[in-house]
């Protein structure tokens, strides 16, 4: 499954992504530790790069 990070907290690292036909979909820390996603980082504009 691929999606576009949308909001992030890193203290709780949770938050939401959205899919391609634009559904937010919410995930929690269990996410990073279940999954081959290590980080996402700020870009410009408030958005968040995996």
């Amino acid at each position: 499954m691929q999606a576009t990070a949308y909001t992030y907290d890193p203290e709780s690292r949770s938050g939401q992504v959205l899919l391609d036909d634009g559904t937010p979909v919410p995930f929690d820390a269990a996410a990073f530790d279940a999954g081959g996603l290590r980080l996402l980082r700020p870009a410009p504009g408030g958005r968040y790069f995996m």
